[in-house]
């Protein structure tokens, strides 16, 4: 076991960042075939899941035993990780060498929580088949009864479970009507289309307006559902399966401007949403209250909408609704990662690891002035409107239309499906907050982080917005970080090692009584949305390189008034 696998276990993100900074590899394996993230994943502790996460660790690698990470997760009931997993791109229903997906094994273990938060949040299919040597093959509810699971049995049973049996009497009708019209017909039929009218196999995802926690660091909260891609009938006649193109898809599962998930075989019936929601109720209420949400400064969360049950909110802001991203002109030069379907940057992984910074040339240093200068005034535009009582969401669409009037793409628009035009981090969120329908209330303070990529090249800033009357410490806080913002810029020369930036900064954060963010840290950027060479914010760092003319990296200092973590 590598030490950084061993930090990870122990559950010890402090010294896993440090490793990963001196380009420790997470991706080797033990003898069982699990890497970093597995061990992080043991331990339990999201935050060493999420610094993985953060430094792009693969979340589909696979143990001899052919289990994700989000197996692990499911069997030790982390619904928390297992959110995070997904939000990063793992798959919600693959499968284990016996056959058997995450909510198998949290049925058998009777973690209801992650039950609720893999079929209400995510989609996952209810009624998939587990062992191939078994008829009828056990469904989630199957194992729920045999390891005699009382309360996963009664959910999985509210929620839409069956049993192999019924599943298999099902198919097997399907079947026989699929050959009478095979005869009627007079023509062959092939079989993937049979099994693409399959009914009552997958849980549809519920039509709700649900907002993915984010993922902190990975600028790339996922859009409420991950997408679903299209699979090869190979994977077995258990999987999703390709529905007629021309038919209309469902408004909840089509985000604009992200690839389009394929329909789900069965819509669920009119009363299912409701009855999802009232078991989600029920069990928030079970909690000691969790599933009551306030925010700050007043005004209630709209009725029954809390995406996130379980999750130990900071403070005392809440997420609200999430309309759907907004389109781009097929006409706009964009990034390659915006019509991923994961939205991953290709460029970007194939430089993962890569330490090399960058020199850009007189005409590309020119390039990035344009984008620089153009997003100013897309932020610009955007501050005009900030004010109390207007929405997060409502600022998003300034800013989405005036990067459009100027042909440019919002970068973070399907950034790791990152479902908005831009980020709005209100009070307690530090960073890469999703615009929503909340209002802004007196006493918010309120960061808005705009990029836009116009002719290649992504220009980045942001800006902090008192919203109100607010109290002095937050005043103070938000010119405290423009003073380390100065400090740090009043240094960068030719010859300045990287890691001599945080010193500056943490020592005029202290000197103020606040602390310094260490998740987080600034980046090169040019034709990259993120790349070398990194800049930590805090001091003693091992940030590698020094700087030269023709570097180009943001500083972008998050302080706060309680812990660094």
């Amino acid at each position: 076991m590598t030490p950084l696998a061993m930090a990870a276990e122990a559950g010890q993100s402090f010294i896993m960042e440090e490793l990963l900074l001196a380009n420790a590899d997470p991706e080797v394996m033990d003898s069982l075939g699990q890497n970093v993230l597995h061990h992080a994943v043991t331990s339990g502790k999201a935050s060493c899941v999420t610094l993985l996460l953060r430094h792009g660790t693969n979340v589909n690698t696979r143990t001899h035993e052919n289990c994700t990470a989000l197996h692990l997760a499911a069997a030790a009931g982390h619904e928390e990780i297992a959110s995070l997993l997904i939000s990063a791109g793992t798959t919600v229903d693959s499968r284990d060498s016996r056959g058997l997906t995450p909510l198998h094994l949290a049925a058998m273990e009777g973690h209801i929580k992650v039950i609720v938060t893999l079929i209400l949040f995510h989609g996952a299919p209810i009624n998939t088949l587990g062992f191939s040597y078994m008829f009828p093959r056990p469904t989630p509810l199957d194992l729920a009864i045999a390891e005699n699971q009382a309360e996963s049995r009664h959910v999985l049973l509210q929620l839409g479970g069956k049993t192999g049996a019924e599943v298999a009497l099902t198919a097997a009708c399907i079947i026989q009507k699929c050959y009478r019209a095979r005869r009627k017909r007079g023509k062959a039929f092939h079989w993937y289309i049979m099994l693409a009218k399959l009914k009552g196999l997958r849980a549809p995802p519920p039509q709700s307006s649900y907002s993915p926690m984010p993922v902190p660091g990975a600028h790339s909260p996922r859009s409420p559902a991950a997408p679903l891609v299209p699979v090869s009938p190979k994977r077995g006649w258990m999987s999703q399966g390709n529905e007629d193109k021309t038919k209309k898809k469902p408004d909840h599962l089509m985000p604009p401007g992200l690839l389009q998930p394929p329909l789900p075989i069965q819509m669920p019936r009119a009363s299912s949403t409701s009855q999802l929601q009232d078991l989600l109720s029920n069990l928030s209420e079970g909690e000691g209250g969790k599933g009551d949400c306030k925010n700050e400064g007043g005004g209630d969360v709209p009725e029954n909408y809390n995406p996130w049950p379980y999750y130990s909110f900071t403070g005392k802001l809440r997420p609200w609704p999430v309309t759907p991203g907004r389109v781009v002109s097929d006409h706009i030069p964009r990034p390659d990662y915006a019509d991923h379907p994961q939205g991953h940057s290709l460029s970007e992984q194939s430089l993962r690891g890569n330490t090399v910074i960058k020199v850009l040339t007189d005409e590309e240093q020119e390039g990035l002035r344009v984008a620089c200068k153009l997003g100013r005034e897309v932020l610009d535009e955007a501050a005009q409107v900030v004010d109390l009582g207007v929405t997060t969401d409502e600022i998003d669409r300034i800013v989405h239309e005036a990067t459009i009037d100027r042909e440019c793409y919002p970068s973070p628009l399907n950034y790791y499906n990152f479902p908005k035009s831009c980020c709005t981090s209100v009070n307690e969120v530090i960073c890469h907050g999703i615009p929503d329908s909340r209002p802004l209330r007196d006493g918010d303070i309120m960061n808005v982080d705009v990029t836009v990529y116009h002719r290649g090249f992504h220009g980045d800033l942001n800006e902090t917005f008192l919203i109100g009357n607010v109290s002095d410490t937050a005043k103070r806080l938000v010119k405290t970080t423009w003073e380390c913002l100065q400090n740090a810029i009043a240094m960068v020369r030719p010859g300045v090692r990287y890691r001599e930036v945080g010193n500056v900064i943490q020592k005029h954060a202290q000197s103020e009584g606040f602390s310094v963010v260490r998740s987080y840290c600034g980046h090169g950027i040019h034709r990259l949305f993120h790349t070398a060479p990194n800049v930590p914010h805090y001091a003693k760092n091992k940030a590698i390189g020094v700087m030269k003319p023709g570097h180009v990296f943001t500083i972008e200092p998050m302080i706060s008034e309680g812990l660094s973590r």
